[in-house]
């Protein structure tokens, strides 16, 4: 009478069952959370660029008021940087940081082009002070709009608007 039994031993480690569950759990995290750290990313750089909208603008009103007219131009001497702010959108362009409008009326206090391009990732209107953040291009005019309005505390109400908000 043979007695022996064949002992099956199992190899440490997982099985593929186990891995695709696993797997699958992390890619539901994934697309859950996701959504939620872009968005906060996109609340950080709106935060961002108001707050550097807000101190330029702080600082072409000081200007005006020391001088009496407006500057010219935003000047890098006036961060303690010494060097032109950046547009939290635009921290890959390299080309002009601030395009002066020196055609812009009196006015006009919103550029007619309100999306980053090679002009520049903000505008100033040397005629009323007015400056503004360039934001980049979203799905619709109507989020480029609203990005816009974010970015600078204001209320434009149409993408080529020049005037107003």
């Amino acid at each position: 009478m043979d007695t022996s039994r064949t002992i099956q031993t199992r190899r440490p480690g997982f099985t593929l069952v186990e891995l695709t569950i696993v797997i699958l759990i992390l890619a539901i995290l994934a697309a859950i959370v996701m959504p939620k750290i872009t968005e906060s990313s996109d609340e950080s750089r709106i935060a961002a660029t108001a707050t550097t909208v807000a101190g330029v603008n702080a600082k072409i009103q000081e200007v005006l008021a020391q001088q009496g007219d407006y500057p010219a131009t935003v000047q890098a001497s006036w961060f303690l940087s010494g060097k032109l702010p950046e547009n939290a959108w635009a921290l890959d362009y390299s080309g002009t940081t601030i395009w002066v409008d020196n055609t812009a009326t009196l006015s006009q206090t919103h550029p007619a082009l309100k999306h980053i391009r090679n002009l520049g990732t903000f505008w100033y209107n040397p005629s009323n002070g007015r400056f503004r953040a360039l934001v980049p291009l979203q799905a619709t005019d109507a989020d480029t709009l609203d990005l816009y309005n974010a970015c600078n505390a204001s209320a434009a109400t149409s993408i080529n608007a020049t005037t107003g908000g």
